[in-house]
């Protein structure tokens, strides 16, 4: 029963409510047909701003993966250059040990000569003597 009740006096409200829609001032209709006539003429204004807007986002979609593209190029840059750098130290410590490899065998070509001398220099008196 309480929902009749409810329902009985809530038509009346919303009958009012109703006919306040329906009830317009003049002025309100005044400025209804302003706005109706202001979106229509700025209608076709709005066709190439939303042209442009897409335009941009299409741009916007291509500098990010260019930005992509550039990022993978440069990891693969820095790459590159840190297995030249290994590269170039390898090398380094090869040319290294390679002097002091070649001082070493200059070293012991010297210490040889000097000891082909000395044998030498020690057997031509004996030679001297026995030829004699």
């Amino acid at each position: 029963m309480q929902n009749d009740e409810l329902i009985a006096k809530l038509q009346p409200s919303s009958s009012k409510c109703i006919c306040l829609d329906e009830e317009k001032t003049p002025q309100q209709e005044l400025a209804m047909e302003t706005l109706l006539k202001r979106r229509e003429e700025l209608k076709p204004k709005q066709d190439p701003w939303k042209q442009r807007a897409g335009k941009l986002r299409t741009r916007m979609d291509m500098r990010r993966a260019e930005d992509c593209v550039g990022e993978k190029y440069k990891v693969k840059i820095e790459e590159t250059a840190k297995d030249l750098a290994d590269k170039v130290t390898q090398l380094d410590l090869f040319l290294q040990t390679q002097r002091a490899s070649q001082a070493t065998s200059e070293e012991l070509i010297c210490t040889r000569n000097a000891s082909i001398r000395s044998h030498l220099e020690f057997r031509t008196p004996l030679f001297a003597n026995f030829s004699r």
